[in-house]
């Protein structure tokens, strides 16, 4: 077997002829930073990113993973959340931290039981990171979307300044801890079903209409689900030689069945019971990191035999689904940490503006019977529709989107900052040059919904609030598609 520094040797000989031969072009071959590139470019990212670590110049020989979890569930109540305040917890929320390193450049990939990564959380978090030595592109702070959570951007309510001050001392200590928990890792992949455990919730009804999200939708009356649901649950293994794995989860769903059970309590949801079930079974480090989601959820008003609207029911089957994705695991290769970052500027929707006047009518509108005659008489198909209207003539003609990649060796993860349908998402991983892409929905920002264009034509409720014109969803696509080097 030849030594580690024999092979540093052998591969520099190597990059020098190759770099002779191009005739000086080796900043070609090696520039893994790009956030402009051309196609060429990026495609020579990709091959030096997908092929065997021991036969390419510069490439990582090994990889360290590190964990860190610490609780950030609010102890001073009532706070505020969704649409109420809560009162107290049905189960505790998570800041987990997972640090990665091939010997000289670190990332971190968080995911918190938070509904949105908007400021002032994203922002302080970046920076706590960048004062603990790891470059802010170099983060993603990803979100479970859960609906039972804080709504600390309400920085006026005193309670939400104090969950926010117990949360930045939280985050600095779980980045701190899984910096110092890495350990050099192999890594495994594997991929599950979870037929009937989530649906899309935008129905084509039996007389060919659409049905989607606060419309009523007898159980009796569908026809067809609007596109095929990704049923997939994607498993990635750390297998760490001196120290336990460390699993991380991507699966799609709006976890909101905790809200409707109680409506007062703090909850991570069906996360909750998920983590603690799959510890407990197969003693590991869990990280659930929330997929393209946003036409997702897991439980359907059209559905009269769905099981599983019971969040800690689905926790529990989701658990048991996940050993299926353990016993058949394969190999992945670990390489070189590759971090590309593009800000793109997405137009706004501002064909509704002739409409804001009616739309402030409704929304100042208390009474509730005459708030829905004002819709049903202006044309509106719900109050939400009267708010994005408003909330959207706030805006410019176009707003800057953060894409970000992050990939190492087999294994990439995109970010979305923003609630993806599950169609975007599994166009991106059908196209993705990696052996497993995790698409991370609701991370690095919050731009609400951003719908496939297949939906436009249908309308509904992620539609009409959505803040962007027809074609961005695609356009993200493309984008996140091109920093991974396709």
């Amino acid at each position: 077997m030849i030594g580690k520094y024999a092979k540093r040797i052998i591969g520099l000989i190597l990059m020098l002829t190759i770099m002779s031969f191009y005739g000086c072009r080796g900043a070609d071959i090696t520039d893994n930073n790009f956030t402009e590139t051309t196609a060429a470019n990026a495609a020579t990212t990709t091959v030096s990113a997908t092929t065997d670590s021991s036969d390419v110049p510069g490439e990582a020989e090994e990889l360290y993973v590190g964990y860190a979890r610490q609780n950030i569930t609010p102890t001073v109540f009532p706070v505020p959340f969704a649409s109420s305040d809560a009162v107290g917890t049905t189960s505790d929320i998570y800041a987990t931290v997972i640090a990665v390193s091939d010997g000289s450049t670190k990332a971190l990939l968080i995911t918190l039981d938070l509904q949105t990564s908007d400021d002032p959380i994203l922002s302080k978090t970046l920076s706590i990171a960048e004062n603990l030595g790891v470059p802010k592109e170099n983060v993603m702070v990803s979100t479970t979307h859960n609906h039972t959570a804080p709504s600390y951007t309400k920085t006026g309510n005193a309670n939400i300044n104090l969950f926010l001050e117990a949360y930045y001392l939280k985050i600095e200590t779980a980045i701190k801890e899984a910096l110092a928990d890495m350990s050099v890792c192999t890594v495994k992949t594997g991929v599950t079903t979870t037929e009937n455990y989530a649906f899309v919730r935008r129905y084509i009804m039996q007389d060919g209409s659409f049905g989607g999200t606060h419309v009523d939708n007898p159980c009796t009356v569908y026809k067809d689900y609007e596109t095929k649901i990704d049923d997939t649950m994607q498993v990635i293994r750390f297998c760490r030689e001196d120290k336990k794995d460390v699993l991380m989860v991507n699966w799609q769903a709006h976890p909101s069945t905790a809200r409707s059970l109680d409506p007062t309590k703090i909850s991570a949801d069906y996360v909750d019971m998920f983590r603690k079930r799959s510890e407990e079974k197969y003693d590991v480090h869990f990280a659930f990191f929330q997929g393209a989601s946003g036409n997702i959820v897991t439980s359907s008003k059209i559905k009269s035999d769905q099981i599983f609207s019971n969040y800690m029911q689905l926790g529990r089957g989701l658990a048991e689904r996940l050993e299926d994705a353990l016993s058949n695991m394969s190999d992945a290769s670990v390489g070189e940490i590759k971090i590309n970052t593009k800000n793109v500027d997405m137009e706004v929707n501002h064909t509704t503006d002739h409409l804001l006047a009616k739309a402030k009518e409704v929304k100042n509108t208390t009474d509730t019977a005459k708030q829905k005659s004002l819709c049903e008489l202006y044309g509106f198909q719900s109050k939400y529709e009267a708010s994005a209207i408003i909330n959207r003539a706030k805006y410019g003609e176009k707003e800057t989107m953060s894409l970000t990649t992050i990939a190492f060796g087999d294994l990439a993860f995109v970010s979305a900052p923003f609630e993806m349908f599950d169609t975007t998402g599994m166009y991106i991983k059908e196209n993705s040059p990696y052996k497993m892409t995790f698409v991370l929905s609701c991370t690095n920002g919050s731009f609400g919904y951003v719908p496939s264009e297949n939906a436009f034509k249908n309308g509904g409720y992620e539609v009409y609030t959505s803040r962007f014109v027809k074609g961005t969803a695609e356009k993200a696509a493309g984008v996140l598609l091109e920093l991974l080097g396709k």
